[in-house]
């Protein structure tokens, strides 16, 4: 069947992202003699997010490898950084949950619509707490937490062994573990710390 209502939940997101894309591009013309003094240049920044992102399409932290490239390249300040990392990822973000959710076989609805409305919800919360916060304190949570993501990437990479779960649905008591941890990463996520990792 081709309607199901993950499909419909994927072409949603896709549909929503690429509405922000063009509002995003809108706001860069209006903008254009700004936009020309950022740091960096465009088109080599363009084909390093092909490459994260292709990396985050199979499980790679988008985050921790553009928070390395913007770091070190000096392309925004720390205070500016959580922003950056979720505005450069709504759009590839929609693009890969459309492709998982256009699968024959999607996550279960009754696992996939109580997550969602975890990770946002955690995120209106997160958005809250970030605005009140100094550059240097988002510095050292998202020092923490990019270390604590690369080791958590590092064991998940030891433990699966190269191998995939093929569960498309959580029990009840998994269910709800799953959606405060959701809410914990959609929340954490704002701060620029990666939810892939977990």
């Amino acid at each position: 069947m081709f309607w199901t209502p993950q499909k419909i939940i994927g072409i949603l997101i896709l549909l929503l992202g690429i509405a922000y894309g063009a509002a995003l591009v809108g706001n860069a013309a209006r903008d254009r003699r700004r936009f020309a003094k950022e740091a960096g240049s465009f088109p080599r920044l363009g084909l390093w997010e092909v490459l994260f992102y292709f990396c985050a399409s199979i499980g790679i932290s988008d985050y921790l490898l553009n928070t390395l490239l913007l770091r070190t390249k000096h392309l925004t300040e720390d205070r500016n950084l959580p922003g950056t990392l979720v505005t450069a990822g709504l759009v590839p973000g929609a693009v890969i949950a459309f492709s998982y959710l256009r699968v024959e076989d999607p996550v279960a609805l009754k696992t996939l619509l109580p997550c969602i409305a975890g990770i946002v919800s955690g995120s209106a919360l997160g958005a809250r707490l970030v605005g009140g916060l100094e550059g240097a304190r988002i510095r050292r949570i998202m020092g923490l937490a990019l270390t604590g993501s690369l080791v958590a990437l590092v064991v998940r990479i030891l433990l699966s062994r190269g191998t995939t779960g093929t569960a498309t649905g959580l029990s009840l008591p998994l269910l709800f573990v799953a959606v405060i941890f959701s809410f914990f990463w959609g929340a954490v996520n704002m701060i620029g710390v990666p939810m892939k990792p977990a």
